[in-house]
């Protein structure tokens, strides 16, 4: 069997072709996720509305909002997430299975500070907090976590 120049030449750019695919297709599908997310962090808070109709409650005196050791926090808005490590993983790469997510949208009571540190890859303060009961992911019993200050309160 002869294999012509021509069908080598359509072989070679089907090869190329195919490869090409399967190196972008992830990028594509991460940018892809990441507009849909509005290129927020998942952590972020809800940013609820007033719902008052426009009248603007009488201002309340300004309370100490540092948070320090000791503090017990709660989330901003309804939920939050709890990290292993001050950072954030999601593991949406195909080639990453593995998060950092002790707990997906924690409520109420979260814990007490017991050590802050600025992250690494965002410059935001990040809180070590003992949690109130150990909780239990999949592989592991957790007493411990990590929140970052944009999501949580001081209670």
């Amino acid at each position: 069997m002869d294999i012509t120049k021509k069908q080598l030449f359509w072989a070679g750019g089907i090869l190329l072709g195919v490869s090409l695919l399967a190196f972008v297709t992830p990028k594509i599908i991460k940018a892809i996720k990441g507009n849909r997310n509005g290129d927020k962090p998942k952590d972020e808070p809800d940013s609820g509305g007033s719902g008052n109709g426009g009248n603007s409650p009488k201002p309340e005196p300004i309370k100490d909002t540092k948070i320090k050791i000791g503090d017990s926090l709660y989330p901003i808005g309804q939920t939050t997430n709890i990290r292993t490590d001050p950072y954030i993983n999601n593991a949406e790469d195909w080639y990453d299975k593995i998060d950092n997510l002790i707990k997906k949208d924690a409520t109420g009571f979260l814990g007490t500070v017991i050590s802050s540190q600025k992250g690494k890859e965002d410059g935001l303060t990040w809180f070590k907090i003992k949690f109130p009961m150990p909780i239990h992911a999949t592989i592991k019993t957790y007493s411990e976590g990590w929140v970052r200050e944009d999501v949580v309160k001081k209670g």
